[in-house]
């Protein structure tokens, strides 16, 4: 973890882990994907200093208080908004509590058999321009929770295709995603 001008950079899963959920669970220090949920994720963590993470963000804000800073911009959260942090976007949040929901970070290695070109390029949410905060409906909501909940119950299970079947569902994810961001 590096600091410069008080903007944390966190190269790895692990280290995110660490300091800033204050989870201090051992974790493989090559992890390359760690899904969860926002009560899980946030139970030790009331804010979030200024950083910028070597790997991506996604997560779907269901309830509580959640307030998020992408870049220059500032957002209070509304239940059904999913927010998508590319590697390397200023990110940060002064107020966290009661949040539900669920999330999802990961390396672009890990998905990297499924790309053709780079991930921008094959989900254009996470082009550092594009809009990172989607509204989306209940009924997409419900989509987007059940591929979540999919992901979390392969990765807390023990399976020799756990990996691949794990790679396959955030492409899943980000496919859904895809679909309810619009055409690319």
């Amino acid at each position: 973890m590096s600091k410069a001008k008080n903007i944390l950079t966190i190269e790895s899963l692990e280290k995110f882990e660490r300091l800033i959920n204050r989870d201090f669970k051992p974790y493989d220090i090559n992890l390359m994907v760690m899904p969860g949920t926002l009560e899980d994720k946030h139970k030790n963590c009331e804010n979030i200093p200024a950083l910028r993470r070597q790997f991506h963000l996604v997560y779907l804000f269901l309830s509580g208080e959640h307030d998020v800073k992408l870049g220059a911009e500032q957002t209070q959260l509304r239940p059904n908004d999913l927010v998508i942090v590319p590697e390397n976007m200023l990110y940060a949040s002064d107020h966290i509590s009661k949040c539900k929901g669920f999330c999802i970070h990961f390396k672009t290695e890990f998905i990297q058999p499924f790309l053709h070109g780079t991930l921008a390029e094959q989900f254009p949410f996470f082009d550092l321009d594009a809009n990172h905060i989607l509204h989306v409906t209940p009924q997409e909501s419900l989509v987007i929770q059940k591929t979540f909940r999919d992901i979390i119950e392969e990765y807390s299970r023990f399976s020799n295709e756990k990996e691949n079947v794990l790679k396959n569902l955030v492409h899943i994810l980000l496919l859904r995603i895809r679909d309810i961001y619009g055409p690319y």
